[in-house]
């Protein structure tokens, strides 16, 4: 359209003009020419383009902004807000985990699934066994059948997020996302359902240092995020208790390693120590086995706390000081938060984010130091 042409059709009344721009600007965002997140045209780009005042394109764009279809952001821009149509879509939703058979995710995935088919939707599986490539993929496959939203525990999320461009195509697109048992530093804004890992392991430290252990080890993995925190949790509550930090005291694995060498080195790194945070219950099962191989007991030579509670741990002769992964719940919340977000027609906002309380089972596998020490006076 040439300059008369829009001069000629923008030629009405103050408030037609006003009227008219803002249907303009709502027929892009319903069209696709601008989606969700996209920055809209500058005031002085619109002034041009329509021959209008800027006292005439403000009016639109704050209407728009009282009726949330688009955000102002200081020294950024204006950009679109809401989502006003959406392609076609599968009535499926997309849920990726790192394994899907394996310890506490078929629980996690029993709780998602149960609500999302009673409420009508299909369920389309992914695993990434903690593969950003595999992540990659799914998100890809998820691109092209278009779901109703999606559920992700997130692949090695303590280390840069390598799909931010894949989850940003899929925002735009009007797709929901919720992350479970983790997240990525840059899509903080994304909604995530969660344990409390720093108040868990926070909680199992203090129980230690309350019946008298000062020398704690802890074992973490750290290419998830889940390691840092409950790392942050650990530490937190030796620093509560003006314990130091003993860098040898800490060991750290990955997803690949996971352990598998030899325990032998470990037990030489905290051979002081009196008792150790375990990051999850295998990695607790690991501990144990190295023990009794050196013919140490739970509690009496080291005390053992760990992370989830699962059925590795529920039939040992002792049983372990845990605490709670709340397995189906997360499951369930997760499912419930997506369908909610499917309801509000948004791709959510950290508002829909829930932390999980703490919940800490105390059993027999924490000595009290300062009776043993006292009986042997």
């Amino acid at each position: 359209m040439s300059k008369e042409e829009l001069r000629m059709h923008w030629e009405d009344s103050f408030d037609h003009k006003y009227v008219k721009l803002k249907k303009w600007l709502i027929d892009g965002m319903t069209n696709g020419q601008f989606r969700f997140g996209d920055r809209l045209p500058s005031e002085n780009m619109l002034c041009r383009k329509f021959d209008l005042s800027r006292q005439t394109v403000r009016r639109a764009l704050d209407e728009l902004e009282k009726e949330g279809a688009i955000k102002k952001v200081r020294g950024s821009g204006t950009f679109v807000n809401r989502v006003f149509a959406q392609p076609q879509r599968t009535s499926s939703v997309g849920i990726l985990s790192t394994v899907l058979y394996e310890y506490i995710f078929p629980t996690i995935m029993f709780g998602a699934e149960n609500i999302l088919t009673s409420a009508g939707y299909g369920i389309e599986f992914g695993i990434t066994y903690n593969k950003v490539e595999n992540e990659a993929n799914f998100l890809k496959r998820m691109l092209e059948i278009n779901p109703m939203g999606l559920i992700i525990e997130g692949s090695k999320t303590n280390l840069p997020a390598m799909n931010v461009d894949l989850f940003r195509e899929i925002q735009r697109k009007g797709i929901p996302v919720v992350f479970i048992h983790n997240q990525y530093a840059e899509l903080s804004d994304i909604p995530c359902i969660i344990m409390d890992d720093v108040g868990s392991a926070f909680a199992l430290t203090e129980l230690l240092i309350q019946n008298g252990h000062k020398k704690i080890a802890g074992i973490f993995k750290f290419d998830d995020v889940q390691g840092k925190y409950r790392y942050a949790g650990y530490g937190k509550a030796l620093r509560a208790h003006k314990i130091p930090i003993v860098d040898e005291h800490v060991i750290w694995f990955d997803s690949y390693e996971w352990l598998g060498k030899e325990m032998n080195w470990v037990f030489e790194e905290i051979a002081e120590c009196t008792a150790i945070v375990c990051y999850n219950d295998q990695v607790c099962i690991k501990v144990l086995a190295e023990m009794k191989r050196r013919g140490l007991s739970v509690p009496t030579d080291i005390s053992v706390v760990s992370i989830d509670d699962t059925n590795l741990i529920a039939n040992l002769e002792v049983g372990i000081t845990s605490a709670v992964h709340p397995k189906e719940i997360i499951g369930e919340v997760a499912a419930k938060t997506l369908i909610k977000m499917i309801e509000d027609n948004t791709v959510g906002n950290k508002s829909y984010s829930k932390v999980m309380p703490v919940e800490i089972v105390v059993r027999q596998s924490i000595a009290n130091r300062k009776k043993m020490e006292k009986h042997h006076e």
